[in-house]
């Protein structure tokens, strides 16, 4: 195995365990990475984009937003435009979850403070 092949095996393994699949890593299965690599090279996806995708995508499948078959190996990783897209949503939900929860921090901190200097 190549260093590449091992970069996508691990990309694969990744995949597999965070969507709960069973998945041969073949060599159609090492093509398909090396295509989801290669988009929009230089700037390819990462591991970090990969696992926020499958993070909002089940929390929209757990919304009962999206289907399952969203997580299919041909449709996430087969497809590098609609990952692509889906990693835009997901970056947007995830600055937005940020925001919420940095909101929500600075409005417990200031009660607390409020009562303790009040």
């Amino acid at each position: 195995m190549n260093a590449s092949s091992v970069g996508h095996a691990y990309l694969h393994a990744e995949y597999c365990e965070r969507t709960y699949s069973e998945i041969p890593f073949t060599d159609e299965v090492h093509t398909s990475w090396w295509q989801w690599l290669a988009w929009r090279s230089p700037f390819a996806f990462t591991v970090t984009d990969l696992q926020l995708v499958i993070a909002w995508l089940r929390r929209e499948i757990h919304a009962n937003k999206r289907h399952p078959s969203c997580l299919e190996f041909s449709h996430l990783i087969g497809n590098p435009e609609l990952f692509e897209q889906y990693l835009g949503l997901a970056q947007r939900w995830s600055r937005l979850h940020h925001a919420h929860a940095d909101s929500v921090a600075r409005a417990r901190w200031n009660s607390s403070s409020a009562r303790t200097h009040g």
